[in-house]
């Protein structure tokens, strides 16, 4: 994969934020839900895990390599953010 350069991948990231965003706002506000649930929660972890893994998936990544980032936390716990990392090189 070519390298990009960080005005390149800044514009990915952003609009991966943007879409990301913009499901969750149709999700909650222009959907029809009869159950009145609401989607989301962990946004602020979501958009740090666009910035982390943008430059990986689009820069630094091959096709062959693994990579996955996880947050094992509870839902609604006290536990601070935390992400944990697995590389496995192709």
């Amino acid at each position: 994969m070519a390298h990009l350069d960080t005005d390149h991948l800044k514009t990915i990231e952003q609009r991966l934020l943007w879409l990301s965003h913009w499901m969750i706002h149709n999700a909650n506000h222009i959907r029809s839900k009869a159950d009145g649930i609401k989607v989301g929660g962990h946004q602020a972890s979501s958009a740090s895990m666009v910035s982390i893994m943008t430059p990986l998936y689009f820069s630094a990544l091959r096709p062959e390599d693994r990579a996955l980032a996880r947050d094992d936390r509870p839902c609604d716990g006290d536990d601070p953010p935390g992400v944990a990392f697995t590389y496995a090189p192709g």
